[in-house]
């Protein structure tokens, strides 16, 4: 009996001796391939894994928080000066229009205007217009007759108004345009700008230069870009195409929630090169409704060096404007439908000292698509406050031309009920006062 439990005790004790020895040699390492390593598997506890999650939210919160710190120091810088806050111009809406004006510096500060573009931006609408103007015309300054491209070297200033704002309000007074705000470069800084941007725009024309020929659709960049845009060979109604057309290749390249943010948070070299005079609350509103806004431009519609007559002088590219031409341009690409529905006769009367008032400002008015049927000068030149008489008493049925006209008097107008006591045949009668001379 014992024998017998001796023998399968020496049985069991050898099938459990075969068994682990087959498990040992099949568990030996098997040589991997040349080139391939073997990496152990590591399982974080689970606590570790709450603590990445924790870390990660905590790493976002910082970066959100400094991302709204630089977001809210957002101040854009004007052009030549620390402060233009006590220079801006009152706007009455959200739609306003910023001239585009590009420098070339020369030894002594002079300074030539090489580059004009109006945008006009239209936020209800979601449209950015580009209207050009050649630098090319004449215009008179202190009785004397000057080109805007040399306006700089010729404005003289009374007070401390910055220069450029002066060349502002002269560009507005040639073009009968309404100009809100400004941005300013030198042609230069946009040279840097477009090489280290890696900037690039098509070709609006068949062009050669440098030893190069580009037609119309190839892509441009770098050095030939801004070659293309300030070629001193070209006919300058070409290099203001060319010019509209750049402006539009500006706008698109900083489009998108990335590019935006870039630019609002100081990433960008656009803020160190354009210069200007919106608020930061503009600013912000300018890159927001880019995004979301067409923007477009006409080959027909800029003043052209046409709309008016050239020098004699084969070296004077000056030209003498055409005002009647150069209006009904403006008005053909700025005028207001809602505005001309309406059918408002207008009136439009001086009541200050500055000379020509009524003549310039019946401009702005008819390129919106006014109807202005008389103007001239008030009997009396003492007036502050301007006033605008609404005879119908009814402000509804002329609501698009009241509005027109706040906006280009910049607020500075109190609608009255009261009787007009001259001779009129208007639907509304303007009375501009002191408060309005300067726009």
């Amino acid at each position: 009996m014992n024998n017998i439990r001796f023998s399968l005790r020496n049985t069991k004790l050898s099938n459990t001796i075969i068994k682990y020895t087959r498990v040992i040699r099949s568990s030996k390492k098997k040589e991997l391939p040349i080139g391939k390593v073997s990496i152990p598997k590591v399982t974080l506890p689970k606590n570790s894994r709450g603590y990445l999650i924790i870390g990660l939210v905590v790493l976002l919160i910082i970066a959100g928080i400094y991302g709204l710190s630089v977001f809210f120091s957002v101040n854009p810088k004007a052009y030549e000066t620390e402060d233009a806050s006590m220079f801006r111009k009152k706007t009455f809406d959200s739609s306003i229009n910023v001239l585009f004006i590009g420098f070339e510096s020369r030894l002594n500060s002079y300074k030539y205007i090489k580059y004009l573009n109006v945008v006009s931006i239209d936020s209800k609408n979601s449209i950015f217009k580009i209207y050009g103007i050649s630098p090319n015309f004449l215009t008179t300054i202190n009785d004397e007759s000057v080109t805007i491209e040399s306006l700089w070297n010729n404005i003289t200033i009374e007070d401390n108004t910055p220069k450029i704002n002066a060349v502002v309000d002269e560009v507005q007074r040639f073009s009968g345009i309404r100009l809100d705000r400004y941005v300013a470069f030198n042609t230069d800084d946009l040279k840097t700008y477009i090489n280290n941007s890696k900037m690039t725009d098509t070709a609006f024309d068949t062009a050669s230069f440098e030893g190069r020929l580009f037609t119309k659709g190839d892509i441009l960049s770098g050095d030939f870009l801004y070659s293309y845009l300030f070629d001193k060979t070209q006919d300058r109604d070409v290099l203001t195409l060319r010019q509209m057309n750049f402006q539009k290749s500006l706008f698109e390249g900083i489009k998108g929630p990335f590019k935006m943010t870039k630019n609002l948070i100081g990433f960008s070299d656009f803020n160190s090169v354009f210069k200007t005079d919106l608020t930061r609350d503009e600013y912000i509103g300018f890159l927001m409704n880019l995004n979301s806004s067409d923007i477009i431009f006409s080959s027909t519609h800029f003043i052209s060096d046409k709309f008016g007559i050239a020098s004699a002088d084969p070296l004077d590219a000056s030209v003498s404007p055409d005002y009647n031409l150069i209006d009904e341009n403006v008005n053909a690409y700025f005028r207001d439908i809602d505005i001309m529905k309406e059918q408002a006769a207008l009136e439009v009367y001086n009541a200050t000292d500055a000379a020509g008032l009524a003549g310039n400002r019946r401009r702005f008015f008819q390129n919106l698509g006014a109807n202005v049927v008389k103007f001239g000068n008030y009997p009396t030149s003492d007036i502050q406050t301007s006033l605008l008489y609404v005879p119908s008493k009814n402000v509804d049925l002329f609501k698009n031309n009241i509005i027109m006209i706040q906006k280009l008097l910049r607020g500075n107008v109190k609608i009255t009920f009261e009787e007009y006591k001259y001779n009129y045949s208007g639907d509304l009668i303007l009375v501009m006062g002191k408060d309005t001379e300067n726009i």
